[in-house]
């Protein structure tokens, strides 16, 4: 009964010893046939050279399978006359990519950087026979990787703005080296772009490219473990990001940080293209004093293409000064172009250095102009503001720069208009007047008060072509006076001898002693036919009637008795738009109630008046 017992233990024993040494599964001598080994485990095998009773066993395979990517190392340690060479073996089964063929009894292989997939080790019998043990040492690399294939930009991932993601570079599986991931950012306004990279091991070149995943708009590749980008100056769009492993291995990091731009808080861009006159944004329509605000970019960059420039559109509808002036970032410095109203004559342009900028005109007519805002140096944000302020009186009716475009003149009416305002190429040096005398005057007098900017000249003629008096003192003020005045019509100039701005202009043949720019009754061109009720009213002998157009009229002012007989015609005649001002005399008429009647366009209004006497 021992004896069985004995031989039992003994049987047992060879059994337990048996499946040590050849843990291996026989046949396992091709790739397809590979015995499993696990990660960071070790297993055993044997090798033998042909003898009379064995058949040559020569090479096992064993095959890993690698979730991650990582490092691999396998190591064989055999028994005393055993050598052992050994390859790691991509997953076709065929291509070699490391062996190792020391002599002796130990042998290893490492490779730093497979990507995850199966790979096989062949353990090939070099010389000897005998058992050995392998095992093997898998280290993930840090950093979760990114998801392949991302080799070009069609495949690029999304790197999201102001986050970070990761991935691995130089990686090697599958007959290939994964040399370059692509990633994208979609910039969503006009900003700045900041990608970097940091490393464990690899080292990187970082490239950005354009919208078109073709060309390179900024590039990279320092020496070291950190790298990095910076596009200041980018439009909205779809750029691409190139992380090129150039030299060893390892996971890395990536970090994009976007900032827009802004001045004072404000993001608002002006809308492209606005590169030509043609294409202006409408900045501000000024119909008197008045200031505007806005903002806009320049400097910014997308698709081979600069924005350089912005246009915008100022539409004055009077005669008045404007100023323009825009405040940008330090990054960016903006010089300032006014062009005419054709687009392309530059009439006034600043160009100083520094973040403001401004640049004014003191005498454009009423038009639509351009302001070109040009990037010198930089880019950045910009607020633009523009200032308009008008002259102190209404303007006078133009054309009027010859004596056959005259406007017609009352006397003892003040009138106010405009010198030295310019506007597609042409200034306004000359007003011209017209004034009919019924009867003789002693005296005529011809007195102008103008603003402080101006200063103008006073010619008298008694014909289109014949000066017959003149006054051109320096100064605001301006009087000409014409003896023994015979009746007939005389034509009043007013030119500009400096300057530019308003004025004011009355007829008289008493001496005109008031200044005549205080008349802000007649100073805005009126918007509606008017007459007023006389001053004074009763009246003896004589009263005045004012009254306004809106427009260029024929005017008739007539008086009425109570019957409804027409007495007398006080104007009938084409007149300017403008404010009006008539004396009626009542020495012929005697005291009672009488009407006035004024018809001027579609207009018609009759007011009651009273002579006493």
């Amino acid at each position: 009964m021992k004896y069985f017992k004995n031989i039992f233990l003994l049987v047992l024993l060879s059994l337990l010893i048996t499946n040590i040494i050849f843990a291996e599964t026989e046949p396992n001598n091709t790739y397809l046939q590979a015995s499993t080994l696990g990660l960071n485990t070790s297993d055993i095998g044997a090798l033998n050279e042909q003898t009379q009773t064995l058949a040559a066993d020569n090479e096992d395979w064993w095959k890993l399978t690698l979730l991650f990517d990582g490092s691999l190392y396998i190591e064989t340690n055999s028994s005393s006359g055993l050598d052992i060479d050994l390859f790691i073996i991509d997953s076709n089964g065929s291509s070699v990519i490391k062996y190792a063929y020391r002599t002796g009894v130990k042998e290893s292989v490492y490779h730093a950087a497979l990507k995850a997939g199966i790979y096989f080790v062949r353990a090939y019998r070099a010389t000897g026979t005998g058992s050995y043990t392998i095992l093997s040492r898998f280290t993930a690399t840090l950093y979760t990787n990114d998801s392949e294939p991302n080799d070009t930009y069609q495949q690029a991932m999304n790197l999201n703005l102001n986050s970070e993601a990761t991935g691995h570079i130089r990686h090697y599986g599958n007959l290939t080296t994964d040399n370059e991931d692509w990633w994208k950012v979609i910039i969503p306004a006009d900003g700045s772009i900041r990608v970097t990279t940091e490393s464990d091991s690899a080292e990187i070149d970082l490239y950005m490219y354009d919208i078109n995943g073709t060309s390179v708009i900024v590039s990279a590749y320092k020496a070291g473990l950190r790298e990095e980008i910076v596009h200041n100056n980018l439009m909205p769009g779809t750029y691409f990001i190139r992380v090129y492993g150039y030299a060893s291995h390892g996971g890395y990091k990536i970090t994009s940080v976007y900032t827009q731009t802004a001045i004072n808080g404000v993001f608002t861009n002006d809308t492209e293209k606005n590169d030509s006159y043609s294409s202006a944004i409408n900045l501000v329509t000024f119909n008197g004093i008045g200031t505007t605000t806005n903002y806009g970019h320049l400097g910014f960059y997308s698709g081979g293409y600069t924005d350089y420039e912005d246009w915008w559109a100022v539409t004055v509808s009077t005669d008045g000064k404007l100023s323009v002036k825009t405040e940008s970032n330090p990054t960016l410095e903006v010089d300032l172009y006014i062009y005419d109203v054709n687009g392309t004559s530059v009439i006034k342009s600043a160009y100083a250095y520094g973040v403001n900028e401004q640049i004014t005109f003191d005498n454009l007519a009423s038009g639509k102009y351009y302001v070109r805002t040009y990037r010198s140096t930089g880019y950045g944000s910009y607020k633009i503001t523009a200032e308009y302020s008008v002259p102190s009186m209404g303007n006078d009716s133009e054309p009027n720069d010859d004596a056959a475009k005259a406007i017609p003149i009352i006397p003892d009416t003040k009138m106010t208009g405009h010198l030295g305002y310019y506007s597609n190429g042409y200034t306004d040096y000359d007003d011209y007047y017209i004034v009919n005398l019924p009867t003789k005057w002693d005296s005529l007098y011809v007195r102008t008060d103008s603003d402080a900017s101006l200063e103008l000249d006073l010619y008298l003629f008694n014909s289109p072509t014949t000066i017959i008096a003149s006054a051109y003192a320096y100064g605001t003020r301006e009087i000409i006076k014409y003896a023994n005045a015979p009746a007939g019509t005389y034509y009043i100039r007013a030119y500009r001898s400096s300057g530019q701005g308003s004025y004011a202009i009355k007829i008289t043949n008493k001496y005109p002693g008031s200044v005549l720019s205080d008349v802000r009754e007649i100073d805005l061109l009126p918007t509606k036919y008017n007459i007023s009720q006389n001053y004074p009213n009763p009246f003896n002998p004589s009263t005045k009637i004012r009254y306004s157009l809106p427009q260029a009229s024929h005017v008739k002012l007539a008086l009425y008795d109570v019957l409804g007989v027409q007495i007398f015609t006080l104007i009938d005649s084409e007149q300017p738009v403008g404010n009006y001002e008539i004396e009626l005399n009542g020495n012929n008429l005697a005291s009672g109630v009488y009407f006035v009647r004024m018809n001027a366009g579609n207009y018609s209004v009759t007011k009651k008046i009273m002579l006493m006497k």
